[in-house]
């Protein structure tokens, strides 16, 4: 009941794995009532009901491809897949695991420059000098959106055009 006496439903919503439960009362539900109720579902349900779905395992709230077969990938392996023999290729490499594998809206330069350091079969020191000039292509060719002072995004065209290179369809 709320202070002028009315009584004020209680709406609770409980998930656990894939297990979902929206309960709703006319009477307060406390705290151990939810924590009785979450012990019980626990002991009832069958343990696979606990996991969570293979996507949202690996943080992914939806479809990550054009076909929703990729899975979490290094920029050395996206930088192999996608064939790139470049700086801005690197970059483009670096931003898709950023970006579509990591969820990031935008990335900063430093970071970006960080992540391609971690392909080191792909990167070259001389990278790190033309950042800038690599930066500029992309943008002018409407792969990445200059979002910020050295932030940056991926364009629709540009997420499809690497997913795609992923899938194999290039």
């Amino acid at each position: 009941m709320d202070l002028a006496g009315v009584i004020v439903p209680s709406k609770i919503k409980i998930k656990m794995g894939s297990f979902e439960l929206e309960y709703e009362s006319d009477e307060a539900i406390s705290k151990q009532d939810v924590l009785e109720m979450v012990e019980k579902l626990s002991a009832l349900l069958p343990k696979n009901a606990l996991k969570l779905p293979k996507a949202e395992e690996n943080g992914d709230q939806g479809d990550n491809s054009a076909g929703g077969q990729l899975k979490d990938m290094s920029t050395s392996t996206i930088a192999q897949r996608l064939k790139i023999d470049s700086g801005s290729g690197l970059a483009k490499a670096a931003m898709a695991k950023l970006i579509i594998f990591g969820k990031q809206r935008t990335v900063k330069r430093k970071e970006l420059l960080t992540e391609m350091q971690t392909a080191k079969t792909y990167y070259k020191d001389t990278y790190s000098n033309n950042l800038t000039t690599y930066l500029k292509t992309l943008v002018s060719e409407g792969t990445f959106l200059e979002s910020g002072t050295d932030t940056y995004a991926l364009s629709e065209a540009g997420i499809a055009s690497i997913k795609s290179g992923l899938n194999g369809q290039s």
